[in-house]
């Protein structure tokens, strides 16, 4: 993926050397490639996830810290990263032209991209539980040929095991449950939301910025951050990842004041925690009620706060029931993998042909309906994910049969 990334930048520089036309359709190649091996690194890593966090060792109390901290970094490097892209764009001042091309801080920056990626690689080689083999697997290498390629087979194996991961979903009311959620969220929720806010934040920002802008160092701050590629959305970004931060620190002593109260496992404490998470539905239709720039990123970040308890607590109650799988994890997370794909191409090509010219108004109802829908389900879902003895002891394997 590193490599392929590296020669897109490559592409880049090359512009000029071949003509328009194959220039664009080497773009569309090397993307594609890139979205293929990124597709597989983000399989691989749930699977890695898994064996790490959700193998039986783990306790429900050290993967929800490991799940927090995770958080936690992951969303402060989403607001330091843009802002350290914006810096290293502007060293190079505009109109400037580097081997005979303008533009190019874009192209480096992605190089950098390119570069920690590979950089990724290399640091999660040298992890011993990704690097070696497990036992079974080694016993099994040792006592079979390994069987001679062919692109029929290979053709065959996908499906075969994509099919296998479909079973294996439909049969477990955890996992089933979480795919109609996931797809909810990809088909209705997060398709309008985050087609219709930049544009919302763009027109409630540009009554907003003027005076803060002349604010000594949160001037500099919003001004950093409005010019990156996101613009003035990074700033709702941001207001979202501090919400995930602030819950991430909180989620300890929230799930121990809900064990006080008689939530004394993760799958009953998901209840409380997700009638929590339904406040998201009436901040959010004041969100777009609110004219004012800074009531919106508060409600925004109120919205994240709210919604980040659960997730880390079914995070790890996913990892926990993945876990159970053993090595068919990899086909369950191919298959949950490959329906969010369709559900979201299916929504940005219906999406892109029925809302076109519709009025940023009435998207933004749609959305927050979209939203409701989703946060209802949620609310109800502790009953769907889980039955009633498992709400009162810890997680059962499905091969439990209860």
């Amino acid at each position: 993926r590193s490599a392929i990334m590296t020669g897109i930048v490559g592409l880049f520089l090359s512009t000029g050397v071949m003509g328009v036309n194959a220039a664009v359709i080497s773009l569309f190649l090397l993307i594609g490639a890139q979205s293929f091996f990124q597709g597989l690194s983000v399989i691989m890593e749930g699977v890695g996830g898994v064996r790490l966090l959700g193998d039986p060792s783990v306790t429900d109390e050290e993967r929800n810290k490991a799940n927090s901290i995770m958080t936690f970094v992951s969303s402060a490097m989403s607001i330091t990263a843009p802002i350290c892209a914006a810096l290293l764009a502007g060293l190079i001042p505009v109109g400037k032209k580097i081997f005979g091309k303008d533009g190019i801080s874009g192209a480096l920056i992605y190089g950098l991209y390119a570069v920690a990626t590979g950089l990724t690689g290399l640091i999660y080689s040298t992890v011993k539980i990704f690097k070696d083999k497990p036992a079974a697997a080694q016993v099994q290498a040792g006592a079979q040929a390994p069987a001679k390629f062919s692109w029929k087979g290979a053709l065959k194996e996908i499906f075969v095991s994509l099919g296998q991961g479909f079973k294996l979903i439909g049969k477990d009311r955890f996992l089933s449950t979480q795919v109609v959620l996931a797809l909810i969220a990809s088909f209705f929720s997060d398709i309008l939301i985050f087609t219709v806010l930049p544009e919302y934040v763009e027109n409630v920002a540009s009554a907003g910025l003027g005076s803060v802008l002349n604010i000594p160092v949160l001037g500099w701050f919003v001004k950093t951050l409005t010019s990156t590629a996101m613009g003035s959305f990074s700033m709702l970004a941001v207001a979202s990842y501090l919400g995930l931060m602030l819950g991430s620190l909180l989620n300890d002593p929230v799930g121990r004041l809900l064990g006080k109260l008689g939530f004394k496992n993760e799958a009953s404490k998901t209840i409380p925690l997700y009638v929590l998470a339904a406040l998201e539905i009436p901040l959010f239709w004041l969100m777009i009620a609110t004219p004012s720039l800074w009531a919106v990123l508060g409600l925004y970040g109120l919205q994240a706060l709210v919604t980040a308890f659960g997730s880390i607590v079914i995070s790890g109650l996913t990892q926990k029931r993945q876990g159970t799988y053993g090595e068919q994890i990899g086909k369950v997370l191919a298959a949950q993998s490959f329906i969010a794909i369709c559900a979201g191409i299916a929504a940005t090509v219906l999406f892109g042909s029925v809302f076109r010219n519709v009025p940023i108004a009435v998207l933004l109802k749609y959305a927050a309906i979209a939203t409701t829908a989703l946060g209802l389900m949620r609310l109800i879902s502790p009953w769907t994910l889980f039955s009633k003895s498992e709400r009162q002891r810890n997680l059962l394997p499905p091969e439990s049969g209860k």
